[in-house]
């Protein structure tokens, strides 16, 4: 597993109390040490975010943009980033088009302990994550 004290995270969700709770689910899995830095909408980006991170989460649910404009914003800002989305789908139909818009991992709405290891590993060793029920 790779070392995630080490890694430099920024949360994108815009519903504060989901927000929080995902920031403290990234410190859980992380560690209360690693740099996690939440904003709540795409638009702080250039203002509130001032060096490229490895790892974007984008809690795509709680944004009112729209999916493929989030991520596209995102993928211009930090062209070196890797990018995780989470959203409330579980179809490959609807999953794959955020995969072809550049993102490199997908989670499902309430991700688990291990879904987030699992995928922080695989994202950052430059692997694609997919939760195997979306696959079926």
């Amino acid at each position: 597993m790779l070392n995630h004290l080490e890694i430099s995270i920024l949360l994108i969700s815009g519903y504060s109390p989901r927000k929080n709770a995902l920031v403290g689910l990234l410190e859980d899995v992380c560690g209360s040490h690693t740099n996690i830095q939440s904003i709540t909408n795409t638009l702080e980006i250039e203002s509130e975010v001032k060096t490229e991170p490895e790892l974007c989460l984008l809690d795509l649910a709680n944004i009112k943009e729209p999916s493929l404009e989030i991520i596209n914003r995102v993928k211009d800002e930090f062209n070196k980033s890797k990018i995780i989305a989470v959203h409330i789908y579980s179809s490959s139909l609807l999953v794959d088009p955020l995969f072809q818009a550049g993102i490199d991992g997908y989670l499902t709405y309430e991700p688990t302990r291990s879904s987030i290891k699992k995928a922080f590993d695989c994202v950052l060793s430059n692997q694609t994550y997919v939760p195997a029920d979306i696959l079926s």
